[in-house]
């Protein structure tokens, strides 16, 4: 369950507006719902510049989500943006009450393929290919929205690391779909794009104008692990 609530923190970042030079700083809220129960909310907020970029993001657990063991989770990454590409410097994920669930990364040798990481109380090294850019889950995040701006999805492969875990994720656009705005009464055009990492998917459906994430959808063979659906959205 510790697995499913984690990535939700993370993956929220995926909503995010900008312009054709930077990103556009922003603060959100989301539901979060974990196998159709209840797992609380998470607050975000994201500061971009025309270099580079800092996230923090804020899960509060639910009190059923509470009563299975959960805490406040914390996240912070920093680290450039150079043109197309995310460049991480640094990555850090703290759990109330669950010291075992501390992780931090490091990507200073990334030159020569290496994350200094620690995970729970364990130093470890990751090896990665250093030609390939390693991220973790909110650098893939900035990644995968400067891709869909610049609509670029699809032309490569991220590298992602989770924990001490290093995975390959497979990007595709899949066809619009027209939703209707709760609020405002008016049709939405939202575009769906998957990622795919062997038998795990991640649906990810974006609003535009300003661009933002409404709704994420993980599966694993093909069952919904966690959905994320957004609560309200302020750009900076």
């Amino acid at each position: 369950m510790f697995r499913l609530f984690r990535p939700a923190v993370a993956v929220l970042l995926l909503s995010v507006s900008f312009t054709a030079t930077a990103l556009q700083s922003y603060v959100a809220e989301y539901d979060l719902t974990i196998r159709g129960v209840g797992a609380g909310r998470v607050r975000h907020e994201a500061f971009f510049n025309d270099l580079g970029y800092r996230m923090e993001a804020t899960g509060s657990p639910s009190l059923a989500a509470k009563m299975l063991g959960y805490g406040q989770i914390r996240e912070k990454a920093e680290g450039r943006i150079a043109g197309e590409q995310v460049m991480p410097a640094s990555y850090r994920r703290e759990m109330d009450g669950k010291e075992n669930q501390f992780v931090y990364y490091n990507y200073g040798d990334m030159a020569n393929g290496k994350i200094q990481a620690v995970i729970g109380s364990q130093n470890k090294e990751l090896r990665v290919n250093p030609n390939e850019p390693a991220l973790d889950m909110l650098a893939l995040v900035v990644q995968s929205t400067l891709d869909v701006e610049r609509n670029r999805v699809g032309e490569h492969k991220y590298t992602l690391v989770n924990e001490d875990r290093v995975r390959s994720y497979e990007v595709k656009q899949l066809p619009d779909e027209k939703w209707k705005d709760g609020k405002s009464g008016k049709t939405v055009v939202v575009k769906v794009f998957v990622q795919t990492s062997g038998n795990r998917q991640t649906k990810i459906y974006f609003a535009e104008n300003p661009l933002r994430l409404v709704k994420l959808q993980q599966l694993k063979d093909g069952e919904s692990r966690f959905t994320l659906k957004l609560l309200n959205y302020k750009a900076l």
